[in-house]
């Protein structure tokens, strides 16, 4: 199955604002961030999915390219008592703590990151047992390095590293065991 996941365009918050599952609308550049993104895909999909956030949603529809189908699992990570707050004015202690441990730590009311893998990993394994060949996700950062870590098998926590920018195209080959894999980004 090819795999094209998107990650939604801007958002229209300040930046070093935590925002993981708020529903942030997207910014004044919407429009041209997503024509310029339309580019970059296939015009034939299968199914499109996406997260019910509204900065995916408004993406998936204005691309409309296919049917549309929303997804809780492709949420990104939810930061709990962090979110909508400024990275800056949080505990140092807490960010450092998290920092150390990506994998269990809980940001108080929030997902830990294996709680984000688990979630995303059923909705990969749901997806790979459907006929699709070719499906278009619009989704998150964090939900994109969760697919990535999949497919290359490299230590979850490993996955925060990986810079994924907005607007951007990964092209993903995944089969069912992801043994036969490759992977591209579009910028």
């Amino acid at each position: 199955m090819e795999i094209h996941l998107v990650r939604h365009t801007t958002v229209a918050i300040e930046k070093g604002i935590c925002y993981g599952q708020s529903d942030i609308p997207v910014s004044a550049t919407f429009e041209s961030e997503a024509n310029a993104l339309a580019l970059k895909l296939e015009h034939a999909y299968d199914r499109v999915y996406a997260s019910p956030l509204q900065r995916c949603t408004q993406l998936a529809k204005f691309l409309s390219l296919g049917e549309l189908q929303q997804d809780a699992r492709l949420r990104e990570i939810n930061f709990g008592d962090w979110e909508l707050q400024s990275w800056n004015a949080l505990e140092r202690n807490e960010i450092d703590a998290w920092s150390r441990n990506l994998l269990t730590y809980n940001t108080h009311n929030g997902e830990t990151l294996l709680e984000l893998h688990t979630r995303v990993l059923s909705f990969i394994q749901e997806l790979l047992e459907k006929k699709h060949e070719k499906v278009l996700i619009v989704t998150h950062s964090g939900v994109i390095r969760m697919f990535y870590q999949f497919v290359l098998q490299f230590p979850i926590e490993n996955a925060m590293k990986m810079p994924i920018q907005f607007g951007n195209v990964h092209v993903l080959q995944v089969d069912k065991n992801a043994s036969n894999c490759w992977i591209q980004t579009i910028k």
